[in-house]
């Protein structure tokens, strides 16, 4: 090819196993002049191959996806035709409390919400966070949380977060199958404020869709210490909490599952060793037997990443035990 030429070259791969793949070409380039030869070498590409299923087909319950925002139909038709093919059983994504209440006691539905009812009809289930942010009440972006605003004198924040709350449980309750309260709370409170979370959230939901499951914990990787605390109250009336609890096990580049990776961009679980998230579930399981908590389902609703626009990173629904409404 002449120089900056851009060819077009099929590479065919035989992979005969459902899995996740890294691919690295090695290309010899011959200088047409010269016929000097170069080598190179390209950095990894990743690929996963699954089976691909039908409309018909039923999803692969142990599997969900976290999206971007989706606010027309041209980018929902795509994700839509995807999520059905590989399987995905759920989606999450938050429906934050500024973009419901834009006004004080002035509710809307958020236009990105449009495509739920699709969703409900491919079987899909909906994931929503539940966000503690307004900065309409706030007044900034700064101190925008309600834990945050109550303590800078805002009088009523609680009860004006619960009551968003109950106009989503009553909008949206029979296309959202969870309710996440509070993404990776342990970053930003301590447990008895985010007890307080649960406890009203759990009860302004559970007033308009009783069959609604309230997830909490959330957490951002695996702050044992955050989760024992939790677990020690919420251990102690279960069902003024939450229905499920959720974690974030992500493979994390550093620290206690520190690997040989240089590269920055491997930092986010495209590393999964198996031996390492069995045994962060392993630990898991264990202490919330000890505290009373061990017959409540864990969902993993954070962990991998994929290169999917409008697909951030995907989930394991990671059932302990069956959840509540298999149970019914």
């Amino acid at each position: 090819a002449a120089a900056r030429e851009v060819q077009t070259v099929p590479v065919t791969v035989n992979l005969t196993k459902y899995n996740t793949y890294r691919i690295y070409f090695d290309v010899t380039a011959t200088d047409t002049k010269t016929n000097e030869k170069k080598e190179y070498s390209t950095e990894g590409y990743m690929l996963s191959v699954a089976n691909k299923k039908s409309k018909s087909d039923k999803p692969n319950k142990y599997t969900a996806a976290n999206t971007e925002y989706i606010y027309t139909e041209s980018e929902w038709k795509p994700i839509e035709e995807l999520l059905i093919q590989s399987g995905i059983s759920a989606i999450r994504k938050e429906i934050a409390w500024g973009h419901v209440e834009i006004a004080e006691g002035k509710y809307i539905n958020p236009d990105y919400t449009f495509y739920l009812q699709e969703l409900h009809d491919d079987g899909i289930d909906y994931l929503a966070i539940i966000s503690p942010n307004n900065s309409r009440y706030a007044g900034n972006y700064d101190r925008m949380r309600v834990d945050q605003m109550d303590a800078d004198g805002i009088k009523g924040i609680w009860e004006a977060w619960e009551k968003h709350l109950e106009y989503i449980a009553q909008q949206y309750g029979d296309k959202v199958k969870y309710y996440e309260i509070f993404n990776e709370p342990n970053e930003h409170v301590n447990v008895e404020v985010y007890a307080k979370y649960l406890e009203i959230a759990y009860r302004a939901i559970k007033k308009y869709d009783p069959d609604g499951i309230v997830v909490g914990f959330s957490t951002a990787s695996m702050p044992w210490t955050w989760i024992e605390q939790m677990l020690a109250i919420v251990g102690k009336d279960p069902g003024k909490y939450l229905d499920a609890i959720s974690i974030h096990p992500y493979d994390f580049d550093y620290g206690e599952y520190r690997t040989k990776s240089k590269s920055a961009s491997l930092a986010w679980s495209t590393l999964f060793r198996d031996q390492y998230f069995i045994e962060k579930n392993d630990r898991m399981k264990a202490l919330m037997e000890k505290y009373g908590c061990g017959d409540i389902p864990v969902l993993g609703t954070e962990i991998g990443m994929t290169s999917t626009p409008l697909v951030y990173s995907t989930n394991c629904l990671l059932y302990t035990s069956p959840s509540p409404r298999d149970r019914q």
